[in-house]
């Protein structure tokens, strides 16, 4: 072998163990504990993996009753186990991933405790207290219904099964003669019972909704093939380039060391990488600090409206609550463009104008309305992930407060209660959802959206 790919070989296998040395010190290092007040309580746990050969939706917000039934109809094997000790497992090296995690429901002073499953990221070190139900031992009847979300008048007849601790104790079948409803009766509620449809009709998908003891089957047409599915808006920079230029001039000057005899153009390829990378990311800093001084004018334009028509400010955080009538958003025309309001986020110290509506050369201005409204309590905006604008949602915290000031001089004031990555389909969880505001824009790669939930202080 020549001495020059002998030196390639050498530094490209020293690269791979440094870099293999690296992932396997800190692949394995997360440690997982599960707070509980009772101790040799069973949790069980099951990599998100493990679900994928069933095709899951991973968006339907009742994924976990789906995975729990499809763990007592197919016997799936947990990832980890364990009891509870000194009111607290710990589970350690278990590496990054989603984890479903199930408490085995247990029965004290004849009250049953059944826990809900919950579904965690782990990365580093998690710690979670599972939230639970209790209810008097005793008889209880399941009732099953089965709901149909697509087009057609007429279904066929279906069965399901009614397992009671991951055994099938009785089948029957749903039709339009019992209105696809049956009820299991005089059940022992010591016992873990869940309902599973025995085939799930060609060209549709299966939800389960668990309401106590209604569980309800949704089954849902797929969409056809030619169908484009919706996405929510694409509220990033082109910002994923700007790494992989720079990592590439880095390899570039590095081989031109390696490779003596092709260092110019090793160096050459390194400067063109390293300046379309500069290039990149100060077009993407331009149009930031653009936007945000078109933000500041249009602010500082609705502030001075609201106060030559000297309009007395109005707190109307809980008269929301009590309207008969749900008015429209007033709008405020400035440079050719409607405005409803001004949202401020104190703790990131920032003052944006909100668009009456979302289009992409609105978003290069100012945060848009993406759905909803403040009197209706399912008011979602969407801006770009500016440093400048919304690329400070990632450093929200629980707890922070957020106001939305009307053109009117009306105020509502919101606090965070939860932070979401949603992926860029989940226009009806991101619409209808339970929260009186949301806040998203895109990841730094811009594949995902990062969500700020919020409701009403």
């Amino acid at each position: 072998m020549r001495p020059i790919y002998k030196k390639i070989t050498i530094a490209i296998t020293a690269i791979f163990l440094i870099v293999l040395f690296i992932v396997s010190s800190y692949a394995d290092s997360n440690k997982l504990t599960i707070n509980f007040e009772e101790n040799n309580v069973n949790f069980k746990i099951y990599n998100i993996k493990q679900f994928d050969i069933y095709g899951l939706d991973y968006n339907d917000k009742n994924i976990t009753n789906m995975m729990v039934s499809l763990i007592y109809k197919n016997n799936i094997k947990e990832t980890y186990c364990g009891v509870t000790n000194n009111k607290k497992l710990e589970i350690n090296n278990i590496p990054d991933g989603c984890y479903l995690v199930i408490g085995q429901n247990f029965v004290k002073d004849d009250i049953k405790y059944s826990f809900l499953p919950t579904i965690i990221k782990i990365k580093n070190n998690v710690e979670i207290t599972p939230k639970y139900e209790k209810e008097n031992v005793g008889k209880i009847n399941l009732e099953v219904i089965k709901t149909w979300k697509d087009s057609k008048n007429t279904h066929n007849e279906i069965s399901v099964s009614l397992y009671e601790n991951g055994t099938v104790i009785q089948t029957v079948v749903l039709n339009t003669e019992n209105n696809f409803k049956y009820v299991f009766e005089n059940l022992d509620n010591k016992n873990e019972y869940t309902v599973f449809e025995d085939k799930i009709p060609a060209n549709y998908t299966l939800s389960i909704n668990r309401n106590g003891n209604k569980i309800n089957l949704i089954n849902t047409e797929n969409p056809s093939p030619s169908e484009e599915k919706e996405k929510l808006p694409q509220t990033g920079l082109l910002r994923w380039p700007i790494l992989y230029l720079m990592v590439l001039g880095v390899i570039s000057i590095f081989l031109s060391f390696i490779i003596t005899k092709y260092r110019k153009i090793f160096l050459s390829l390194a400067l063109v990488f390293i300046i379309f990378g500069i290039i990149l990311f100060l077009n993407n800093e331009t149009e930031s600090l653009e936007a945000a001084n078109a933000s500041n004018i249009t602010v500082n334009k609705i502030i001075m409206e609201i106060q030559e028509k000297d309009i007395p400010v109005k707190d109307i955080t809980e008269d929301t609550e009590f309207l008969e009538e749900i008015p429209e958003m007033e709008v405020t025309n400035i440079d050719g463009i409607d405005y409803i309001g001004t949202l401020e986020i104190p703790s990131q110290e920032l003052l944006l104008p909100v668009t009456a509506d979302w289009s992409y050369s609105n978003l290069k201005l100012s945060p848009c309305r993406y759905a909803g409204s403040i009197y209706t309590n399912d008011f979602v905006i969407c801006a770009h992930n500016y440093n400048t604008h919304f690329g400070v949602l990632k450093n929200l915290q629980i707890g922070d407060i957020i106001y939305f000031r009307t053109v009117n001089n009306e105020i509502i004031e919101y606090s965070v209660v939860e932070m979401q990555i949603l992926d860029p389909y989940s226009i009806d969880e991101m619409k209808n959802s339970e929260f009186d505001l949301t806040l998203f824009t895109c990841t730094y790669g811009g594949a995902q959206r990062v969500t700020v939930r919020a409701n009403k202080k």
